[in-house]
């Protein structure tokens, strides 16, 4: 199990070259990737997406890579055209009782500084820049691993209380029928005393037999307790659970509301109501597992 946040970073350098990679991932409904990359790397955006989206599959990442090369072409002034928006901001910021632009906000103006075509990296940098990449989601996957244990942790506690709560519904079942039985029966005989009413056996075995068929909830507490299976199995992989562990939690709901419905038991209500409650602590970790 692994966790949806998590960051990671890694830096490499031999005097001539920088190259740093940060990324971080935190909670997203699917995966996506914003990544900012040097002029250098504009032409492997593709293969980086890739290379992150065969690590993770759910996500919002941000990765950041910066480049710094010296020994490639950096950039040149435009004097010229600098001298040009310079004489003219000028004039504008005179008339309107202002002061002038600063050399910093000129040099960001457009085509002051031309940026030099600056050559697709070599096998070998490109090589470099991947190893720098995969080791900064080395160390994002391995945070991302370590807080999905601790949720991982979490989930399997509020899980064997939830199986508690079923095993004494599937206890407490058998003791509807019985308790309505000599209820039953108890009106019975006040009713025979009271209004001289006749009854027999048999109407009391017909109207137990409809009774049970009623508030029959074997069913229920045989999927919840398949469902329940199915998310211990999930909790046990080494792989993407989230979207399958929301599904299997709202089934567990529906049985339970189901179990309330049919059994109408004061016992068997208040476990739903602790089945309920646990679920949806497990539903708000499960917000945070990839």
């Amino acid at each position: 199990m692994k966790s949806m946040t998590g960051y990671g970073r890694r830096v490499w350098e031999n005097g001539l070259i920088h190259v740093e990679a940060e990324v971080r991932c935190v909670n997203g409904r699917y995966f996506s990737l914003s990544s900012k990359l040097p002029q250098e790397l504009a032409s492997h955006e593709s293969e980086i997406k890739q290379m992150i989206g065969q690590k993770i599959s759910r996500g919002s990442v941000f990765l950041t890579v910066s480049y710094k090369d010296d020994t490639l072409p950096d950039s040149e002034v435009n004097e010229v055209l600098l001298s040009h928006y310079y004489q003219r901001l000028k004039s504008v910021a005179e008339k309107l009782n202002t002061l002038p632009p600063t050399f910093d906000a000129l040099l960001h103006l457009p085509g002051v500084v031309d940026t030099l075509l600056k050559p697709c990296l070599n096998e070998q940098k490109w090589q470099q820049v991947c190893e720098v990449i995969r080791g900064a989601l080395h160390d994002m996957e391995a945070m991302r691993e370590r807080e999905g244990n601790k949720l991982g942790e979490e989930i399997c506690g509020y899980w064997q209380e939830i199986q508690t709560n079923i095993e004494t519904v599937a206890k407490q079942a058998p003791t509807i029928v019985a308790s309505y039985r000599d209820r039953l029966k108890k009106r019975l005989r006040e009713l025979a005393q009271e209004e001289s009413f006749h009854y027999t056996d048999e109407d009391i075995l017909r109207e137990v037999a409809l009774f049970t068929d009623r508030v029959d909830i074997s069913e229920e507490i045989s999927r919840s307790t398949s469902h329940l299976k199915q998310i211990r199995e999930l909790l046990a992989q080494d792989e993407p659970l989230g979207k399958t562990l929301e599904f299997l939690l709202q089934e567990i709901v529906r049985e339970a509301n189901t179990i309330t419905a049919k059994a109408n038991d004061a016992e068997c209500s208040r476990c739903v109501v602790a089945i309920k409650t646990l679920v949806e602590k497990i539903r708000e970790q499960s917000q945070n597992v990839e």
